[in-house]
């Protein structure tokens, strides 16, 4: 078991093809940023690495329909969707990319060590082969009905509705993507083959032995591996990964799937190299530091049973954790670039703005079971909790120490509920150390109606009226309640508590500070240094109004018609 103060946290790459919507937000980048935050807080020495897939048959074929070379339109969404990434707080310690030449050197190496471990064999397959075109059909080039559940829309080498791997011969009525023509016919052509079933019996008893996993994840990876045939490396492409010497085929590059992965390696070195200890990335790929991968439901596959395996074959550790989350759908559809039904996220972010988006998304994450995106919901949700009872209890309590205070609490008025603002703190760390994030911003919400409802039962502004001293000590306590569940707030969402941390007068620039107040809920400081509350302490978040909700609903709607 890892014994390491470190944690590297990645999130699966974003494939640079387009924009992501409020289903990547919420299912991985979200709960990632989530757990890195509060891993840093609570004193873990904590990196969070993600980066760009950038190789690919769907890449292709999108560069060639905006007439884009391969790097022009892999360079536009590498960009774009780091700017989406800062606008929603998703913090990475680094973000690289998988054509970079540390990645290429390493994508090479695996092939070489696994290759050399005896788990790459070559051997002939048949292949699309599009004779208008005069080329192979690798992947989604070649698309049809698929020959197991029946739907239109199957790709050539899986199918989207039934998750089934797909070889040529299941593809019925194929067509070429590229020219839309049917004149497909079958080629024998060499590849190299992963031999996954060499490695099953050990990665079943790896699966086996991670008790500490969701049981949905780890029950669903079992089950997949089912069925865990040899699977191709190679392909017939322009655009990837040259196969190293002495395997180098001017038609052939290393498949996505095989060396996308092995960016969280490159992008953890391609870090360290840019820093004062270009080996610092060995003690965080060490077995003792604990690899957690957060992932969709659609990657479950990729990172519980490939990557594991080429690890294995490759003698290298072990992902430690992979969390994996469900599907996030919109008003109950999902979520579809090309049929129109999905939302900008940028464009939400801007109307909204981050602490809304930021806190509902933090709501649907998936972790057991789909949610659903829903606009009325996100409305009473972020008014009922985020606004009427967290926000509000800030404004209330603030502007009445301020007013009969001059917003200074001495710490000897803290003493008597300090255990309880402890108790509080170490439920939302205990969620939140077994990735139930859920339950961990729940605890938040509930000590927020905690406190809310001894403001309602002491009413310390009526008191303020008979004798200020009367109402002192129960103000402070409103104001622990305030102070503790800023402090906790600060990994969900970032920019709102940093904001009523401020307004506390706690220094942001000061890291170990505000690690130190979560790590004690806020409670030592208290006790320590008391309460001062700046003279233009602004707690306030507006609620949201009907008119631009409505608004959203009113173009999906026009999309439904």
């Amino acid at each position: 078991m890892p014994v390491s103060n470190k944690r590297f946290i990645t999130a699966a790459l974003p494939y640079a093809n387009g924009p992501l919507h409020f289903g990547h937000l919420a299912g991985v980048y979200i709960p990632a940023d989530i757990y890195y935050r509060h891993s840093r807080l609570n004193g873990f020495e904590s990196l969070y690495v993600c980066g760009s897939d950038e190789h690919g048959v769907a890449i292709t074929l999108s560069a060639e329909k905006h007439s884009k070379s391969f790097q022009e339109w892999v360079d536009q969404w590498f960009v774009e969707h780091q700017r989406l990434f800062k606008s929603y707080d998703i913090q990475f310690d680094a973000f690289g990319r998988t054509t970079s030449k540390i990645h290429e050197k390493n994508a090479q190496d695996f092939f070489k060590k696994i290759h050399d471990n005896g788990f790459l064999k070559e051997k002939s397959e048949t292949q699309a082969y599009c004779k208008n075109d005069k080329m192979f059909l690798p992947d989604r080039y070649l698309t049809g009905t698929c020959g197991r559940c029946g739907y239109a829309e199957a790709r050539g080498d899986e199918c989207p509705n039934c998750g089934a791997w797909l070889q040529f011969e299941e593809i019925k009525n194929p067509k070429c993507a590229k020219c839309g023509k049917s004149e497909i016919e079958p080629r024998q052509v060499s590849q190299w083959y992963f031999d996954l079933p060499k490695l099953a019996p050990q990665i079943r008893k790896w699966l086996e032995s991670q008790k500490d996993w969701k049981e949905n994840v780890r029950n669903y990876a079992l089950s997949l591996l089912e069925s865990s045939p040899e699977r191709a490396i190679t392909r017939n492409v322009k655009w990837g990964i040259d196969l190293p010497a002495p395997w180098t085929d001017p038609d052939k590059k290393i498949y996505v799937w095989f060396e996308a992965p092995v960016g969280y390696l490159s992008n953890l070195q391609e870090y360290f190299e840019k820093s004062a200890h270009p080996e610092g990335w060995k003690d965080f790929w060490n077995a003792e530091t604990p690899m957690i991968h957060f992932i969709g439901k659609d990657n479950i596959i990729f990172h519980t049973i490939i990557w594991p395996s080429m690890l294995l074959a490759a003698g290298q550790r072990l992902p430690t954790n992979v969390p994996a989350n469900m599907f996030v759908q919109l008003m109950k559809k999902q979520f579809s670039k090309s049929a129109g039904w999905y939302v900008d996220a940028e464009y939400a972010l801007n109307t909204f703005g981050v602490d809304r988006m930021r806190y509902y998304l933090t709501t649907l994450i998936p972790e057991s079971q789909d949610t659903n995106f829903d606009w009325m919901v996100f409305r009473e949700k972020v008014n009922a909790e985020l606004v009427n009872k967290i926000a509000n209890l800030f404004n209330r309590v603030g502007t009445q120490v301020l007013k009969h205070y001059g917003g200074r609490i001495e710490p000897s008025l803290f003493a008597s509920h300090m255990p309880e603002l402890k108790s509080w703190h170490e439920r939302v760390v205990s969620h939140l150390e077994k990735f139930e994030i859920n339950l961990a911003l729940t605890a938040i919400v509930e000590l927020t109606e905690e406190a809310n409802k001894f403001l309602d039962e002491s009413k310390p502004w009526n008191l303020v009226k008979e004798s200020k001293e009367k109402a002192l000590e129960p103000f402070a306590r409103a104001t622990g309640y305030m102070f503790s569940i800023a402090s906790l707030l600060q990994p969900f969402v970032p920019t709102f508590a940093a904001r009523v941390l401020s307004n506390f007068s706690i220094p942001l620039e000061d890291k170990d500070l505000l690690s130190h107040l979560y790590r004690q809920g806020g409670a030592k400081w208290l006790q320590g240094q008391g309460l001062q509350i700046k003279s233009d302490a602004n707690f306030v978040i507006m609620r949201l109004e009907q008119a631009p909700i409505d608004e959203e609903i009113k173009k999906l709607g026009a999309l439904k018609a």
